[in-house]
């Protein structure tokens, strides 16, 4: 079926293709079909709603935005990687800017230590899980 693009089972390509795109944010296709290991044509027929994304270009791009392969095929429960990440997408928007998640990147590599004087700097609390 086509509407805006092809409609597989539950899986509407034109809706993926718009959570790609939004997900992608000012990466180039060439970049990031670069980095997913696809062409830049796929990641363009992606988009647009006329091919399935791969799956190493869906691995790639989840990870990118903090978001579940899941949400990205069906629009459905989200499931953020963590309260901590859901939160700030739901105050500032998704997908994470590349700066901000690179501070979440480096806070998660960083030590216990390092992440607890993080955590004192901005006065947060550390919850459970953490």
């Amino acid at each position: 079926m086509r509407n805006g693009g092809v409609m597989t089972g539950s899986v509407n390509l034109a809706e993926v293709g718009k959570r790609l795109r939004t997900l992608r944010g000012d990466v180039s296709q060439e970049s990031a079909a670069a980095d997913a290991g696809v062409s830049q044509d796929m990641v363009s027929r992606c988009e647009r709603g006329m091919a399935y994304p791969p799956p190493n270009y869906l691995f790639w791009i989840a990870a990118r935005g903090y978001v579940t392969v899941d949400w990205i095929l069906t629009g459905r429960n989200p499931d953020q990687y963590s309260k901590a990440v859901a939160d700030v997408q739901k105050k500032y928007g998704s997908p994470l800017s590349t700066n901000d998640r690179a501070l979440v990147e480096a806070y998660h590599k960083a030590s216990s230590e390092t992440q607890q004087a993080i955590r004192l700097l901005l006065k947060i609390e550390k919850t459970k899980g953490d």
